[in-house]
């Protein structure tokens, strides 16, 4: 029989890649967008959308609380700076990425300040790797941008004191997971990859997270593939959690509304949030109008930044915690940067 373990779902970025307020909406007084208005206006208001995020803590009574981060993009130091506090999260023990894009991905180099495995501040030591679990391709994205945070070939981060000279970088251990494997990000918590097309023949990871498939994130969706949604159709989910960017209608790369509507009429689910809005969304209008679809039997509303849900997931008996299964990447050094080139050539920055 499956083990049961509590856990905790707590979304601290709910909007689009672009986050609400929306800037331009901000700052160009003609645009006349009342939802980033009031999201500028109002710090605690619901609209204010940070880039997906989800935050998962594994309550075990036996062992310590441990926290898995979904994604980890452009916003995650402002959802760090709102929630954590709030939460007493004083950091994460795992990464978990559905893709390599900016909004997923950005705020891996701010991951430093929140690294469980950290000696105490004054010290600057890494006892340990942090665990990023992610497809191949989505590794190799955050080795284009962040080279300096994993291990080339052997396997083996810098994990050492600062000194004057030398910059301290984020030990991540990157393992690679594969289309439908079942693994263990964190111990007691199981977690199923599932495709989906974020875009074209652009691949983006979904998750179904216990071993009844209780909890299913879908954030960035343009299209369910057949494989994968013969799983979704095989799961009674408790929540599922599923990408909406308009109000409109679909985006190139992302579910509309009537599309996200559409996934939760033919799963349905017992509760169903919607992430990803743009500012086509008002929390407060939208969901008095989602609240209809009770007339159907569906419970569907607005996510927002800082929504919690608790839940008791099961663990299937065989399930690896793939600790031994690091992911080493064999990839030729990043191409150096303009500045350097500059000094092979004997030229200043400033003067070129």
């Amino acid at each position: 029989m499956p083990k049961t373990v509590p856990v905790r779902f707590v979304i601290i970025g709910s909007g689009g890649s672009s986050s609400l307020p929306n800037l331009r909406h901000v700052l160009q007084k003609d645009a006349g967008c009342k939802v980033c208005h009031e999201a500028w206006e109002n710090p605690d208001s619901k609209n204010r959308r940070g880039n997906p995020c989800l935050l998962v803590t594994v309550r075990d009574p036996a062992s310590e609380p441990q926290h898995l981060l979904v994604d980890c993009g452009k916003t995650f130091e402002e959802a760090v700076r709102r929630h954590f506090p709030r939460l007493g999260i004083q950091g994460v023990n795992a990464v978990l990425l559905t893709h390599g894009h900016a909004d997923a991905i950005l705020g891996l180099d701010s991951l430093r300040e929140v690294q469980l495995a950290r000696e105490p501040p004054s010290q600057w030591v890494l006892k340990a790797k942090t665990p990023i679990f992610a497809s191949r391709d989505t590794v190799k994205e955050v080795w284009s941008h962040f080279h300096y945070m994993l291990p080339v070939g052997s396997g083996s981060p810098s994990l050492r004191r600062r000194t004057s000279t030398s910059r301290i970088a984020t030990g991540l251990a990157p393992h690679r997971v594969a289309d439908f494997q079942k693994f263990q990000p964190l111990s007691g918590l199981q977690v199923q990859p599932l495709p989906v097309l974020h875009g074209g023949t652009y691949v983006c990871m979904g998750f179904r997270f216990g071993a009844k498939g209780e909890f299913i994130y879908l954030s960035d969706v343009s299209k369910v593939p057949d494989d994968t949604m013969a799983i979704l159709k095989s799961t009674q989910a408790e929540v599922l959690v599923v990408d909406a960017l308009l109000k409109s209608g679909p985006h190139y790369s992302h579910f509309g509304l009537p599309q996200a509507l559409e996934l939760v009429r033919l799963l349905r689910p017992k509760r169903a949030l919607l992430i990803g809005m743009s500012c086509q969304f008002d929390h407060f209008h939208d969901n008095q109008e989602l609240f209809k679809l009770r007339s159907e039997g569906l419970h569907v509303e607005l996510s927002y930044d800082g929504l919690e849900l608790e839940m008791n997931l099961t663990l299937d008996d065989d399930v690896p915690l793939l600790e031994e299964e690091t992911y080493e990447l064999q990839l030729p050094p990043p191409p150096p940067s303009r500045l350097s080139r500059l000094r092979v050539l004997g030229r200043c920055l400033c003067c070129s």
